[in-house]
């Protein structure tokens, strides 16, 4: 069985059992304690169970990409190497992560760039990116501008668990 699945039945028996004693003593302390534990079940699905991973390209051969939020270094990428097109269609078809993003680690990071990692990212996965995501770049209101231009969300930083 898998374990995220044990640990979803754990939390909900335990939000179930508070809300079965909070209706049956009708003591407010309870309703409360019965919301923080819904507010702490919330954070823990959403910071643990979905996780990310960050510039991943085709060295990452035996990885499983399953319930992950994906962010692929483009820059690594080669549109004529044969292997490069492999792993692509087997990370979308095979592994079916939640959602594929772009990720840059460039400090520097132009509008040309932008539209190299955004062209690359259609011709490997057949669709346009909606996130690209910039771990220590200094972007200027131009590059910020054309983002949104192409449709493109920016995100810097994450609080889920790599």
């Amino acid at each position: 069985m898998n374990n995220n699945l044990i640990f979803y039945y754990v939390i909900l028996g335990v939000l179930v059992i508070l809300t079965g004693v909070t209706v049956y003593y009708k003591k407010y302390m309870y309703t409360y304690a019965l919301g923080f534990l819904s507010v702490i079940f919330a954070i823990l699905v959403f910071v643990y169970v979905w996780r990310e991973d960050y510039n991943v390209y085709p060295k990452d051969k035996g990885s499983n990409y399953r319930n992950k939020v994906v962010w692929v270094n483009v820059d690594k990428l080669d549109i004529f190497n044969v292997e490069h097109n492999k792993w692509a269609k087997n990370l979308l078809l095979n592994q079916a992560p939640n959602k594929l993003g772009i990720y840059s680690n460039k400090y520097n990071v132009t509008t040309l760039d932008i539209l190299r990692y955004k062209e690359t990212f259609f011709e490997f996965f057949g669709y346009n990116a909606e996130h690209i995501m910039f771990e220590n770049a200094k972007l200027n209101s131009k590059t910020k501008q054309f983002c949104r231009d192409k449709n493109l969300k920016i995100k810097r930083f994450s609080f889920r668990i790599n």
